[in-house]
Formats: C-alpha cells, structure tokens, sequence
C-alpha cells in the first residue's frame, strides 16, 4: 500500500511477451502486482538499482524460496553466505577483492587474452557448414574464460559450465523439479574450488585465484572469504553471459540491415552489442527490496516489499529513448540497466561484453555470410530469458 491519495496502477497477473511488457510501461512507470511492486519506466528503474534504499541479498533469499531451498533447509546457509545474498561489511569485503580486478582500464588488459580464446574456439570449427553455436561457440567462451582467469586448464570449462548452468538456471527459471540438481552442484562447486585453491597455493601466478590467495596471507580476506568469492566466482562468470550472447548474436543475425553494416565496418560492433543487449537483456526483471519507505513517482513504497524493476519495460522507455523499438547503431547516452548499478552492480559486466564483442567480431569477419539456419528460440520466464536453439550457416 502507498501512502499517496492517488493508487498505483494495478497489473492483473504478469507475462514476458515483450508487446505486454511495452504497453504497461507506456501507460505507467510504476505499478502495482499480487507479486509486488512493479517498476516499468527507465528513470524508476535508474533509481531503483542505484539507491541505497533498495537492498538485492532479501531477493537472492526470496528465489531460493521460490525454488523450495527454504529456511532451515540443510543447504540454505551455504547459499546464504554467497555474495548475492549477503550485505553489509561481509557484501563490502567480497567486493573489494573483485572491483579492482574488474574496472574497465583492467579488464582492458585481457584483450589480447579474449581474442585470442575466442579465436581458438572458431578455429576447432574447421571448415564446417553450420554450426549449433550454442553448443560449439557461445558455451565454450565464457567457460573458458574462467579457466583463464583462475588459471585452470580447459578441460575444466566443461564442468565449470555445468556447474553454473546447474546452480543459476534453477533460481532464474523458478523449476523446483530442478531444487535437488542446484544443490548437489553447489556443493560440487564448493568442492572443485577447495580442491583448486590448494593445488594454486603451490604455484602463484597472476590470476584471479592467486590474487585471492595472497589476499588470504596478507590478512585481507580470510580463508572461508577466500572460497566463497573463488565459488561466487565460477557460479557468476558463466551462465549469464552465455545467454545473452546467444541473444545478441542471435539478435544481430535476425537483422540482415544490421549484420551488413557490421561486415563493412566492424568498428560498430560494440555499439551493436550494446543495442542488442537493450532491446533484447538476457534479465527481464531484477529484484530489489525496499530497505526503508522510498518516494518513487511521487509514490511512497513501503518499506520490506519486493520490487520488481522491469528491464524488458525500462530499456524501450520511450520517455528516455528515441524510437525505443528500433536498433540504432548511432545511439548516445544511454546506459544499459540489466547490469544493475550501485552497490549491486555486475562487476564482471565489462568482461562480459568484451567477450561478447569479440566474439561477434569473429563471426564477421570469418563468415561474413552467417545466417540463421532455423528461427531463434528463446523461452521466456518471468526473471529471464534463455537461448534454446542458435542454429547458423557459416556460408
């Protein structure tokens, strides 16, 4: 309930059919559901994921819920004390060690290491025809990736992958028939980890795990810190950015205009990334939880509700964007939302799009004549979206 003489909109049930999500942001930025608050226009959303008045660890536990691993429940604490669901000095502790790894400058030193990945999985292709990218491209990339980052070799990117897949796919699609499988990959994760961690302890190097580890000697983060943010390290560098580059490939294939504009001039490519990511996030909702009463829209929020903020709605508001339904490869000063923002920004969010960006660079100027074999599909859920077919022509 609001504390305004004027009520919220109220939305009867919710869909993911981006056309529903359009006209209810267009008739209101904000709203009120059986779920929660909903927040639907761009400059609501900004001030949702930015203000220290919303707090993210509530939600992290509300999912766990959504998917049967309640209180009590023999797992729980050990996905409680994971960085998503954690706040305060703990949450500023986690950060730390992974913000100065991941600041644009820094990750702006892996380039070379991107490219070079990248170009090693387009070269295991062959002289192939067509391709399940999913499967022979966009999986492998991030996957390896991490291996990269903690220093392990590739043939644990299969694992790795799973790993994420298990443990994040669940909690984005709300299947509880899937509950037990993201438990028993939480603690596998848990254990690949340790098992990792110990073996680099014998060899440092420059990498992630390294780092970790010597902040672990110099007192910086204490052993048990140390293996949360190594195993909230693989859970979040995966399964994410796959699917929304799956999305956005997929996204600039669909667009003929697009994807002859990028062949002639690839130096567009991280303008068209960004606008794939805008009209198509991989996040239809991020969840965030009022910390205390918050004026929103000249509307009061209360305080301990759940908010839901409607990236698939924020990102075509047409208050903020011009002609927010076309892809526009010269648009300016827009800042993507489904990466969160303040103290719950994604901090691998630049790593993120460089693996993106090159990864497209190499389909275009390897098969500048790509095209989808079958229609994208897409399953749709009320958090997210998840590729489930990429099939393209190479020729």
């Amino acid at each position: 309930m609001t504390h305004t003489s004027t009520p919220l909109p109220r939305i009867e049930g919710y869909t993911t059919s981006i056309d529903d999500v359009k006209a209810l942001g267009r008739s209101s930025p904000l709203a009120i559901s059986d779920r929660g608050y909903e927040i639907l226009g761009y400059e609501a959303a900004h001030l949702a994921l930015n203000s220290d008045k919303f707090d993210k660890a509530s939600t992290f536990k509300a999912r766990l819920d959504d998917i049967g691993i309640t209180e009590g429940s023999p797992s729980r604490s050990d996905w409680e004390v994971l960085m998503p669901a954690t706040d305060g000095q703990l949450r500023t502790r986690l950060r730390v060690m992974y913000a100065g790894m991941m600041r644009p400058a820094q990750v702006a030193r892996f380039g070379d290491r991107v490219r070079g990945l990248v170009a090693g999985v387009f070269d295991e292709l062959g002289d192939r025809q067509s391709v399940d990218a999913m499967e022979e491209i966009v999986w492998r990339i991030p996957s390896r990736m991490y291996c990269d980052l903690v220093s392990a070799p590739y043939s644990l990117a299969p694992t790795a992958a799973r790993l994420s897949e298990s443990t994040q796919g669940p909690l984005m699609t709300r299947d509880t028939s899937r509950r037990q499988e993201a438990i028993d990959a939480l603690y596998e994760t848990y254990a690949l980890v340790e098992e990792h961690i110990s073996k680099r302890r014998e060899n440092l190097g420059d990498d992630f795990t390294s780092h970790m580890i010597r902040q672990e000697i110099d007192g910086k983060l204490t052993e048990r810190e140390m293996l949360l943010n190594a195993v909230g390290l693989l859970l979040a560098s995966i399964d994410n950015t796959v699917h929304q580059m799956g999305i956005a490939i997929g996204t600039l294939l669909q667009r003929r205009d697009v994807w002859q504009q990028l062949v002639a001039d690839p130096s567009l490519i991280p303008a068209a990334v960004e606008e794939a990511i805008r009209l198509a996030p991989r996040l239809n909702t991020l969840l965030r939880m009022t910390a205390e009463d918050v004026e929103v829209e000249g509307h009061v929020l209360d305080a301990g509700k759940i908010v839901f903020v409607s990236i698939a709605s924020a990102q075509r508001d047409p208050a903020v964007l011009e002609a927010p339904d076309e892809f526009r490869l010269d648009r300016k000063g827009y800042r993507a939302l489904q990466f969160g923002g303040g103290n719950f920004n994604c901090l691998g969010q630049h790593l993120a799009r460089l693996e993106m960006q090159e990864t497209v660079r190499a389909l275009v100027t390897r098969y500048p004549n790509a095209h989808l074999r079958h229609d994208l599909k897409i399953t749709s859920y009320p958090h997210g979206n998840e590729v489930e077919r990429l099939d393209i022509a190479l020729v």
